[in-house]
């Protein structure tokens, strides 16, 4: 064979591989971009949000003191590590996992604003439109049940419907004893709370709101805007 033809051949015979080469580079770049990445979890916002859903369902379903990191963690399918690496302690976990995303003055103010003689029917379809709600109500049960046997819990669940909501709404009336008169409607709102979604009495729990309404709203009315009882008036 003689010189040229060979040089011919070597040259057809390199171009096949490199082509050859190209096609695997290519079909590597691909793969690698269509797969998902291996050992890796998702996104960082998605990841957080689906631990916080997780934690929401376990504190909601077993309380403070019985939900763990780990079964968090095995709940969101991700590393125990990972958990405490967003937020550092259970604690940490729980303050987020309770944080309620509306505003609470804005609440205040759907509930005051109308005739003075509606506020209690008011007050009662808006806690109950929070109980119930699929979007706030597993962090109302969670923090709910979490306030039974955690310290920590109870003073949050007393900052939010106390300190947020209800004494807002007492001092807005001007009676006096707003902070005793909040304090007598959260006895009844937080009791409706776990009766209603803890203790799962039937009745109540199947009834419609519109009739809870009924039932309950003209006693917290009595408590906001009512007369005080002449024994504790005369103390006065």
């Amino acid at each position: 064979m003689s010189t040229t033809n060979r040089t011919k051949n070597d040259q057809r015979s390199g171009a096949r591989k490199r082509g050859a080469g190209a096609n695997r580079a290519t079909t590597s770049v691909s793969e690698g971009r269509d797969a998902p990445p291996r050992g890796r979890p998702p996104g960082p916002n998605l990841t957080r949000d689906a631990v916080l859903a997780a934690a929401r369902e376990s504190f909601a379903e077993r309380g403070y003191q019985a939900t763990t990191i780990r079964a968090v963690a095995a709940r969101a399918g991700v590393d125990p590590a990972l958990v405490m690496q967003y937020f550092g302690s259970k604690e940490g976990l729980f303050e987020a996992a309770i944080e309620f995303p509306f505003d609470a003055s804005q609440l205040v103010a759907r509930i005051v604003e109308g005739p003075k003689s509606r506020i209690g029917e008011r007050m009662v379809a808006s806690f109950l439109s929070l109980w119930d709600s699929p979007e706030f109500g597993p962090q109302m049960v969670g923090l709910l049940r979490s306030a039974a046997s955690d310290d920590k819990a109870a003073k949050r669940l007393r900052q939010v419907v106390e300190g947020e909501i209800l004494l807002p709404v007492a001092e807005s009336i001007g009676v006096p004893d707003a902070h005793l008169r909040a304090h007598l409607v959260g006895s009844q709102l937080v009791g409706l709370g776990f009766a209603r979604h803890l203790l799962g009495l039937d009745r109540l729990k199947s009834a419609p709101q519109h009739t809870v309404i009924s039932w309950i709203a003209p006693t917290i009315q009595r408590y906001l805007t009512g007369a005080q009882p002449p024994m504790q008036r005369g103390r006065q």
